[in-house]
């Protein structure tokens, strides 16, 4: 897709590819694939381990709502650095929360 864009009133072109993952791509080209992995997602987020992990970082994140420190839509995340306790739990931007390996 081609964006047009004012630099120092010149106006440019410029071309935004979207790329896709590789990941995307093969569930993309291969539907049941990812029929069968929506079936194991759904399965697995409903054990009951998973269920009390969720309602932990759920209840973190009401505790900080309540503190004032993240609200909705505000592009914030409550980074769980060692856990799901108050102590190791800290707030930071969404990029940055979800670019960590």
């Amino acid at each position: 897709m081609w964006v047009q864009v004012p630099p120092r009133g010149l106006f440019t072109y410029i071309c935004i590819m979207a790329t896709v993952k590789k990941t995307a791509q093969y569930y993309k080209d291969n539907p049941e694939a990812a029929k069968n992995k929506a079936e194991y997602d759904t399965a697995f987020n409903a054990t009951p381990k998973q269920k009390r992990i969720r309602s932990l970082r759920n209840k973190l994140r009401r505790l900080f709502k309540r503190r004032g420190q993240v609200k909705k839509g505000d592009g914030k995340d409550v980074h769980h650095t060692g856990g799901t306790s108050v102590g190791t739990a800290t707030v930071m931007p969404a990029s940055k929360n979800r670019a960590i390996k």
